[in-house]
Formats: C-alpha cells, sequence, structure tokens
C-alpha cells in the first residue's frame, strides 16, 4: 500500500515539477530576472533527473536495465551536477546584494573549477571501472557548502524575502542530505524500510518545500512592492497637495496684498484726474512700479517657495511695503523696532513679512482706522511684532471669508510661533505673533 502511495505521489511531483517548469519560464519572460531563469533551468534539470531514476513508473522500463548502462551513469551524474551548479548560480544572483561582490566571486570560480573537474574524473573512473560510490555522494552535496555559507551571510536579514528564501534553501538542503544518507543505506543492501526502495522521495520532498517557499518569497515581495507604489503615490499626491497650497498662500498674501495697494492707487488716480496731473503721473509710475514688481513676485513663486534667496532688512521691508499703502488712504503709519532684539532666520523673515503686509492691507481696506502702528521688540530672548489700528474691528468667528487669517496663522504655525488676534464689533484689531 506504501509504494502504491509513493508511485502516485511519483507521478503527480513530476506532474507538479513540470508545471513549475512552464510557470517560471513565463516568469521569467514577463520580468527578465535572471534568477528566475536560474531557477527554472534548477527545476527542469531536477525534472530531468527523477525521469531517468524512475524508468519504471514512468516509461515501464525496467530499472536494471536503465541502471545498468554506463551511459545512463554519466548523464546522470551530469545532470546531477549541473543541477548543483545552477542552484549555486541562483542563490549568488538572488542574494548578491547581500553578500560581498568578492564572496560572490569565489564561490563561482570555485564551482566553476570544481565541478567540471569532478564531473571529467567520475566519467574517468567509470572507463576505468573505479568506483565511483564517493563521487556519486559529493556531487549531490556540492551546492550544500556554499548554500550554508550564503545563510551564514544573511543570517541578519530581517526581510520575509530573504526569510522564506531562506527556508526553502533549508528544504532543499535537508531533502539532499537524507536522500544522499538513503542512497547510502540502498548501496549498502539496507531494505529495513519499504522507504528504502525509494531514496529520491525526499529529496523530492524538499524541492517541493523549496519551489513552495520561494513562490511565497515572490509573492511578499510583489505585494511589497505594491504598498511601497501606493504609499509613494499617497504620498506625491500629498505632496502636490502641499506645494498647491503653499502657491496658493504666496499668491494670496504676497501678490494678493500688492494687487490690493496697485487697485487702491488706481483709484486714487481716478479722484486726482480732475484735480493735480502731477499728482496722477506718480501714481501711474507707482502702479507701474508695483506691477513689475509683482510680476518678478510671481515668477519666484513659481521657482521657490522662498521668495527672498538673501538676508534683508525686515522693518525696511515692511515699510517699503506699508508706507504708501497707508499714505494713500490717509492713514498715518507709526512703527517701532528694537535695535537688539534677537538675529532672525532669513526663513523666519519671509513669513513674518508676508503676515504684516496681510494684516496692513486687511487694516486699510476694511478697518477705516486713522492709525496702525507696528511694534518689532525683543521680550527676554524673544522676539515680538503687534500690529494694532483703532478702526472698527469684526468678529472673527463670524467673518465670512478667513482665508487671510488662515494664512497668517499657518505661516505662524510654519515658523513655530506663537499667533493671536483680538478684534470684536467697534473695537479696534490687534494681532501678536512671538517668536
Amino acid at each position: 500500500m506504501k509504494n502504491v502511495i509513493i508511485e502516485h505521489f511519483y507521478l503527480y511531483f513530476q506532474g507538479i515539477i513540470l508545471f513549475q517548469v512552464a510557470f517560471f519560464s513565463m516568469l521569467f519572460i514577463i520580468t527578465k530576472r535572471k534568477e528566475i531563469v536560474y531557477y527554472c533551468l534548477f527545476i527542469f534539470s531536477n525534472a530531468v533527473y527523477f525521469y531517468i531514476n524512475a524508468p519504471n513508473t514512468f516509461f515501464h522500463i525496467d530499472d536494471q536495465i536503465f541502471f545498468n548502462s554506463s551511459t545512463y551513469e554519466i548523464v546522470n551524474y551530469a545532470i546531477i551536477v549541473f543541477s548543483q551548479f545552477i542552484y549555486i548560480i541562483f542563490l549568488i544572483e538572488i542574494f548578491k546584494d547581500k553578500i560581498t561582490p568578492s564572496s560572490a566571486g569565489k564561490i563561482s570560480n570555485i564551482n566553476a573549477i570544481l565541478i567540471p573537474t569532478i564531473l571529467f574524473v567520475f566519467v574517468l573512473f567509470t572507463y576505468l571501472h573505479i568506483d565511483r560510490n564517493l563521487l556519486f555522494y559529493i556531487g549531490n552535496l556540492l551546492s550544500i557548502p556554499p548554500a550554508l555559507f550564503i545563510i551564514f551571510k544573511i543570517k541578519k536579514s530581517t526581510s520575509t524575502f530573504v526569510h522564506f528564501v531562506r527556508l526553502g534553501v533549508i528544504s532543499n538542503i535537508f531533502g539532499t542530505v537524507v536522500t544522499v544518507f538513503m542512497i547510502v543505506r540502498y548501496n549498502q543492501g539496507y531494505r529495513s524500510y519499504s522507504f528504502d526502495e525509494y531514496p529520491l522521495l525526499y529529496m523530492r520532498i524538499g524541492i517541493l518545500g523549496d519551489i513552495i517557499f520561494y513562490q511565497l518569497a515572490i509573492l511578499k515581495k510583489w505585494y511589497a512592492q505594491e504598498t511601497e507604489l501606493a504609499t509613494k503615490h499617497l504620498q506625491s499626491q500629498l505632496e502636490i497637495a502641499n506645494i498647491k497650497n503653499q502657491i496658493s498662500r504666496e499668491l494670496h498674501d504676497d501678490v494678493g496684498t500688492t494687487l490690493s495697494k496697485i487697485n487702491l492707487q488706481c483709484y486714487v488716480a481716478q479722484k486726482k484726474l480732475s484735480e493735480e496731473h502731477h499728482q496722477v503721473t506718480n501714481l501711474l509710475g507707482g502702479i507701474q512700479n508695483e506691477t513689475q514688481a509683482l510680476m518678478q513676485k510671481i515668477r519666484n513663486i513659481m521657482l521657490s517657495p522662498e521668495i527672498h534667496q538673501t538676508d534683508f532688512d525686515l522693518m525696511a521691508v515692511i515699510l517699503e511695503y506699508a508706507k504708501p499703502m497707508c499714505d494713500l488712504k490717509g492713514i498715518k503709519l507709526m512703527y517701532n523696532t528694537s535695535s537688539n532684539f534677537p538675529k532672525i532666520q532669513i526663513t523666519d523673515k519671509i513669513q513674518l513679512n508676508l503676515i504684516i503686509r496681510e494684516a496692513i492691507n486687511n487694516a486699510v481696506k476694511y478697518s477705516k482706522c486713522k492709525n496702525i502702528k507696528i511694534d518689532l521688540f525683543s521680550e527676554g530672548e524673544h522676539f515680538k511684532l503687534i500690529i494694532s489700528d483703532d478702526g472698527q474691528g469684526f468678529d472673527i468667528h463670524a467673518l465670512s471669508r478667513k482665508n487671510g487669517l488662515n494664512n497668517m496663522r499657518y505661516r505662524a504655525e510654519s515658523i513655530n510661533a506663537f499667533f493671536a488676534i483680538e478684534s470684536s464689533p467697534e473695537k479696534s484689531t490687534s494681532i501678536m505673533v512671538e517668536l
């Protein structure tokens, strides 16, 4: 009964291994990966080896007639050593990024010399009728030392892919060692167990385990790559969204405030047309200058999120924008700056400048104030900025358009600064940033 089960297993196994040859062939055609074609050749050579070592099972030819042929012995041994050699090449290729090139080169060179040499000696011994059993056993075990060496080299790897391949290699080694042991028993005439008649059973089981674990490794690797691609896709979408938000803020805070200034200059120019033409000329010149500056700002925003590449005087830049805005509306601009406040990084100055521009723009356009005050000073190790006006305030929570306030708050948070705004209807507005 056991013999029948084993014979059927041989048949089913041969079908499985031939299917795997076809599967890995197609996989190689798709991926063009060297380790896959090496593994495909390894499986195919073993399929041929199992065919010629079970002639009665597959071809209904008497085993003894087949096994007593010297041609069979040479071809059988050539297939064995080829299978061992190609398995070593497979392991070197699949773990080439885990072992040093010098180690891989030494293993390849040793096997390139050793395997043809041992095959030549086996053929020579066959024709000289010298006992070849020891050579036969060595030939079956050729891949084990380099396989163990490679496993030792990759023992610290935590990759699931490597773990599955390692289990497959161990399964193959175990099956090969047990098979050689059973062949030794068979050649010495031991027939204590029914399994003694089928020494290659264990090699088949070992190879089957190797195939299963290698396929699991491939599937796990593909899954990991798909997950990584999906993560990168999400990250790229988030980066694009962040860039869009950054550009939107720059356009609103910097370009938007400049456009407000140009709009105010145009309004005043229209009113002055019937009064003093030289002032209109000055206003139109200012509009031209602001327009040119605006074009340059848009270019800067498209090229880099940082508008300024060199350091600048924060108060001077603020006044350059704020004073003309206030003069056009007849608003008195007061400012106070400390000479000893802590040094501020250029990136922080950029954000502070844009916060102040937004605050000035809102005060000039909506507050109906008569005075605006800007204070820059130090408080201990901290830098403080306060912008206040004496106009009509607003309900922060009821405000329908909060882009400006949200952008100011975001810019303060981006430089790890504290941001606060105080305002209510019929009261003044005060904005404070502490860095």
